[in-house]
């Protein structure tokens, strides 16, 4: 498989990107791209001790690269909104531009339960809180341009906008809303499809010899975090990818999502309901 990233000669000097849940998968592979082409990296991360482990592990690795960014550590806690505000108001203090603003985080599958604020947890986490953030960094990402927001998504078939908390009738993991429906302005989504990773939730919530069979059967069929990664780095970097605004991509490539993800009237219920859960209802987000 040739990869993008090997290929592509863009170098991104003098630019600052933000990359949450980076200190293993997907999110440290592209923060190892970012890294590598000079960009100033910030990994904004639950764990900051895994962080800084992921971070040597990636500097030690281009050792004998020249030319390289910088790796920054700070904490971010996705299940919280208070660490995400707390977070935002440190950036917006200490850099003037933000380039690129990646929403890599996410969880899959996890055992039912509530985030600090009392959010079903997937919800809570995968959209809520990177609603959140990007609505507070959006002023200053909007002032850096040229500037993208990348969100890592899952397609989706369903979502009921008055259950959203998914409180009141039975939980299944599966079916929680794993998309984030962020501003369409100056965003592109993307799936990295089919990605092995090592779920972590999975592993705790079945006995071992199926998590077992599991990991020697999917990494067969599965791409690695490495191919994971390259769409997010080509939706990040790539020249033509930055030329239209609030498209989805599949391995690359311009794809059309769910008929539901289109719905206009559906997002914009979303976006208030969201607005609301977060309290920025009064927070003028394109100042």
């Amino acid at each position: 498989m040739v990869l993008y990233s090997e290929n592509s000669k863009v170098r991104l000097d003098g630019k600052t990107a933000i990359v949450t849940g980076c200190n293993t998968g997907i999110g440290k592979e592209t923060v190892r791209d970012l890294y590598k082409r000079g960009c100033y990296v910030i990994m904004a991360c639950r764990n900051t001790e895994k962080a800084e482990e992921a971070a040597k592990d990636i500097i030690d690795s281009c050792k004998d690269i020249e030319n390289v960014g910088k790796l920054v550590v700070e904490e971010l806690d996705l299940n919280s909104l208070k660490s995400v505000k707390k977070f935002c108001n440190k950036i917006l203090e200490k850099h003037d531009t933000i380039n690129l603003l990646i929403n890599n985080a996410g969880i899959f599958a996890c055992p039912y339960g509530r985030t600090e604020d009392g959010f079903e947890t997937q919800f809570g986490t995968n959209h809520l809180a990177h609603f959140c953030l990007t609505l507070l960094l959006i002023p200053k990402i909007i002032k850096s341009a040229p500037s993208r927001i990348v969100t890592v998504t899952v397609n989706y078939q369903n979502i009921n906008i008055v259950s959203l908390q998914y409180g009141g009738f039975e939980y299944n993991e599966f079916k929680v809303l794993k998309r984030r429906t962020l501003d369409n302005n100056r965003k592109i989504s993307c799936c990295p499809f089919w990605l092995f990773c090592g779920q972590r939730y999975l592993k705790q919530s079945y006995p071992k010899i199926i998590t077992c069979a599991y990991d020697k059967i999917v990494k067969c069929f599965f791409k690695t975090p490495v191919e994971g990664a390259q769409t997010t780095i080509y939706c990040a970097i790539d020249e033509k990818a930055g030329e239209e605004s609030g498209l989805y991509y599949v391995t690359r490539k311009p794809t059309r999502p769910s008929s539901n993800a289109e719905d206009m009237e559906i997002a914009e219920k979303l976006w208030n309901v969201s607005l609301k859960l977060v309290g920025l209802e009064d927070y003028n987000f394109k100042q």
